[in-house]
This record gives structure tokens, sequence and C-alpha cells, in this order.
């Protein structure tokens, strides 16, 4: 399932079939699948939070351009993947997925160029051969995801483990261009977490739906545990950044931190105001847990 179908993002499109065709296609040549969890929630959360191993780890004698491929199929921003079905199936024609170079070897292997060129004839049948597999297993999938109503799902996103949410920074100023600097602040946030609060941080996408869902008023999804939003407000040369922490759960914020600096220091900004976050962060799950909240 797609990052953005488990964060019930009701934008989703056709790009979460490309999802799964990625997540179908890793596992046909790695013999295991993308993420090994021993519960339906494990699985919810590393889908929507970690990204797989490269398929070359679990085996090494594909051609570098077919791991790509796959990889890119498997990116969490729907933006980042083939955007269509037909792109995918043009970029599965080429040589490369088969006679290019091979991962973790550098040198072109003597059975693939057994297999290319090949008369096209015996290329077409393979190529609906497998698209009638893909298709059979992803209609089995779109079947088993309907079939369990969509507050059930959320239900069964209750995991064991902190997930946390950076929201899309808000951008005050005169000159619209300079909302990228928002962006830039959001990004940064985003990775500092994810790589130093202990938290699992959710894809950019389904962040932005959550922004959407709370400015509704509409519950939060129980698989996250506590979100980072904020604002930057740009006074000439200077910017201030205000940031807060809130439980997901209760609504509440556990106080707020305004960073000011230099527009010419942006990123020793963004680094002081992650660094805010995070120590936010860390306070509010360890209070959240120490209450007897979702673990």
């Amino acid at each position: 399932m797609a990052p953005e179908q488990i964060a019930a993002d009701p934008k989703a499109d056709h790009r979460v079939d490309i999802y799964s065709f990625g997540a179908l296609a890793y596992e046909m040549l790695a013999g295991r699948p993308p993420f090994d969890g021993t519960t339906p929630q494990q699985l919810f959360v590393a889908h929507l939070t970690e990204t797989p191993a490269r398929l070359s780890q679990h085996r090494r004698n594909l051609p570098a351009a077919l791991v790509d491929l796959i990889m890119r199929c498997l990116s969490k921003e729907p933006e980042d993947r083939p955007q269509t079905a037909a792109e995918l199936a043009s970029a599965l024609e080429s040589p490369d997925m088969v006679s290019g170079r091979f991962e973790g070897t550098g040198v072109i292997s003597g059975a693939a160029r057994s297999l290319w060129p090949m008369p096209a004839h015996v290329r077409t049948r393979r190529w609906v051969g497998l698209g009638v597999a893909l298709v059979l297993a992803l209609a089995f999938a779109a079947w088993a995801y309907t079939r369990e109503p969509p507050a059930e799902r959320r239900s069964a996103a209750l995991v064991a483990g902190p997930v946390v949410a950076v929201l899309p920074f808000a951008f005050i100023g005169a000159d619209s261009s300079d909302r990228f600097i928002s962006d830039v602040i959001t990004d940064e946030i985003t990775h500092a977490v994810g790589r130093g609060s202990g938290a699992r941080v959710v894809a950019r996408t389904a962040a932005a739906h959550l922004q959407e869902r709370i400015s509704l008023g509409e519950p939060v999804e129980p698989i996250v545990r506590a979100y980072v939003e904020g604002a930057v407000i740009r006074d000439g040369a200077t910017l201030r950044v205000a940031v807060r922490v809130v439980n997901a759960e209760t609504g509440l914020a556990g106080g707020s931190t305004m960073v000011e600096g230099h527009a010419d220091s942006l990123t020793q900004l963004s680094a002081r105001v992650a660094a805010d976050a995070i120590a936010r962060l860390r306070a509010e799950l360890a209070a959240d847990s120490s209450l007897g909240g979702r673990n």
C-alpha cells in the first residue's frame, strides 16, 4: 500500500498502482518484500516512513537500470515515481533493463546479452504475461483494501514506536517569491527529525494532507503521535521562525519558540530551528509515554 493510501489521502491517484508495481517487482526479483514486519501495523509504518534497502543488496546480478526503475516506483513522493503506466512500460522496454551494466559487478552479463535483442513477438508475449500477473495481483490488493472500511484501516494503524509529521511551514512576507524559504526550512526540519529524534517521519505528501485535515478540524490519523508546525516571517533581511510541537491525540502544543536569524544565513537558521524541534519532540514523546499515551 502506497504511503498516501496509508495516510487516507483523498487526493491519492493512479500513482499508488505504480508504487504497488514497485513492491511486487521488488519481491519477484529479491525473493522478499521491500519491508519485513510481523504485523500489518509494522508494515504500515515502514511503507509510510522508511526507505527499503536497495534491491541489489539482496540480489547483485541485476541491471542497474532495472534497479533504479523499481526503486523509483517505491518513492514515498508520488511525483518522484514514473507518472503513468505508459511511462513505466516504455522504461521496461529499454534494452538497458536486461543488457545494461549489472549493479555490483560493473560488467554486462553474457546471459543478459543472449536475451537481447530478441524477436518482437517473444518480447511482447513476455511483457503481456508479466502484465497479466501484475494486474491480477494489483486487482486482488485493491479488492482487499476496499473490503475493509476506512475507519478500521485507520484503527489498524496503531503501531509501536513513535511516528511524527513535519507540516509545511507557512510563509509571511511581502514578496511571494520568498516562499521557497519556508520550504527549505520545512525540508531541513524533516531531515533532521528523521535523523536525530528517534522517531520516524511521514512522507512530505502525507504531511501536507495531514495539515489539510487539521485545518478542517478532522481527526489526525492514529498512527501519528505528534507533529511539528510553524511559520516563517520575513521582515527585510530578518527571518523569524515560529515553531511548535503538538500532541496529535490531544491537539495540545507543548510550548512554542521563535528563532530569529539573517536571511543570508538560512542554513544556520534552519539548523537551529531543527535542533529546537527535535528537543521539543523528544520531550513531547517522553511525556506522552509517561502518561500512558500511544506506544
